[in-house]
């Protein structure tokens, strides 16, 4: 028979049995004292140095936008940030980048006039365009005109 343990006042039973480690391990599918491949540990390490190198810009006019993005993605990925169009036309000029992401609505021009205007100059750039505003009209032009 298994131990029991005394419950709390208000627990559904006053004596159920006992669970241990190895079962409730046993339950969650987990093997107790489980040691990854060495092929795991290895394809783990190429993931990480290919994510450490891989460098994005985020173009934002909104401080509050640019410093939660740094903080979410700064552990996994090279985050650049510029505050405007003209910002991120300056930082794509002076290094390279992977990904560009932007805003739509900023107060000197549009995120997809700053992707239509990097289509020629950097052309294996990839693009992505976030918005509050979900207008269709606006996804259609970004997939033609913007090439995301």
């Amino acid at each position: 028979m298994a131990p029991t343990w005394p419950r709390a006042k208000g627990s559904i039973s006053k004596n159920a049995p006992a669970t241990t480690g190895d079962q409730i391990a046993h339950s969650l599918n987990f093997q107790a004292n489980r040691t990854p491949s060495p092929l795991s540990f290895e394809k783990a390490r190429n993931l990480e140095m290919s994510l450490n190198n891989f460098v994005v810009l985020y173009v934002d006019d909104e401080p509050s936008n640019l410093f939660a993005f740094r903080a979410a993605f700064r552990k996994h990925v090279t985050v650049l940030t510029a505050a405007s169009m003209k910002e991120g036309l300056i930082v794509l000029d002076d290094q390279p980048v992977d990904l560009l992401i932007t805003d739509q609505i900023m107060p000197e021009g549009t995120g997809l006039e700053l992707l239509q205007r990097t289509l020629t100059e950097f052309p294996d750039l990839q693009r992505a365009l976030i918005t509050a505003y979900g207008h269709l009209e606006l996804v259609k032009q970004a997939l033609n005109d913007g090439k995301i």
